[in-house]
């Protein structure tokens, strides 16, 4: 059985510009983590024509955002610096993200919120960030 090198990496696309629908990885990711939040609204309903009644609390799902923690070298190539120049210009991307053995998330706005680099005396330039979804999701299992 043949092994992928890339494992369980999840990957983040951009759209190449001018070619709709063709995308290509950015370089440098070497971990992630993958955060979906589902804000929950509660309304509480009191029985108002007999207060004996057991107090209702009823829970519904609200706005839903998906997160990408991901972490790895720097790249200063092209493809590389997309994510810190997207975060130094304050600019949308529309990215997807693949999930293995689940599939892609592309909504069509990304937000990138917060960018870390850290150097060091061995030569490696690191960084961090975090991806925020926005606008409308798009999903499609594998």
């Amino acid at each position: 059985m043949a092994s992928n090198p890339a494992g369980k990496l999840m990957i983040i696309q951009q759209e190449i510009s001018g070619a709709p629908g063709t995308w290509e990885n950015l370089c440098g990711i070497n971990d992630t983590t993958f955060n979906l939040t589902n804000a929950v609204s509660s309304e509480v309903r009191v029985p108002c024509a007999d207060r004996s009644q057991v107090v209702e609390t009823i829970k519904t799902y609200g706005e839903q955002g998906v997160t990408f923690d991901v972490s790895g070298l720097f790249d200063s190539d092209a493809k590389g610096v997309v994510a810190l120049e997207a975060a130094r210009t304050q600019t949308k991307k529309k990215l997807r993200v693949f999930v293995p053995e689940y599939g892609y998330f592309e909504y069509a706005e990304w937000l990138i919120p917060t960018i870390t680099l850290t150097g060091g005396p061995t030569n490696s330039l690191n960084f961090s960030g975090t991806f925020e979804s926005s606008g409308t999701l798009t999903f499609t299992a594998i």
